[in-house]
């Protein structure tokens, strides 16, 4: 099994395609600040996971510390806030994230993606989590 090391990368990389936003500064000058505790940033596997977004006055881990190893596709995508928001919820049939704009290149995460780059990713998280 790849450690999540070496799948890290393929995360980055899709964040960086949904988002359109292929540096921090870019990042930053778009989304700006999630909330008081730090920038919302995927520039290295240890910033990702402790994203804390705060969309509602509510602030949430985007990668909680769970163990992700023992769970289903399903529980993960209910669990872990980052695969909830890329991922499409009824009754709407689009994702939360990316806030897709005109004249940027941001699109919405596949399930396809979903399932063979962040699922994998966050299984191979070592846990517990210091």
């Amino acid at each position: 099994m790849a450690s999540s090391d070496d799948l890290f990368g393929a995360v980055q990389t899709l964040l960086d395609t949904l988002a359109d936003t292929p540096s921090e500064a870019l990042r930053i000058q778009v989304y700006g600040r999630h909330d008081m505790q730090g920038r919302f940033s995927w520039d290295d596997e240890a910033s990702l996971i402790a994203a804390i977004a705060d969309p509602r006055g509510t602030a949430q881990r985007l990668v909680a510390p769970l163990d992700y190893a023992k769970m289903t596709d399903a529980e993960i995508g209910q669990q872990c806030k980052l695969v909830f928001m890329l991922s499409a919820q009824a009754p709407s049939p689009t994702p939360a994230m990316p806030r897709l704009r005109a004249g940027t290149n941001r699109r919405y995460a596949t399930a396809d993606e979903i399932e063979t780059i962040l699922i994998p990713w966050l299984r191979a998280l070592a846990y517990p989590r210091g």
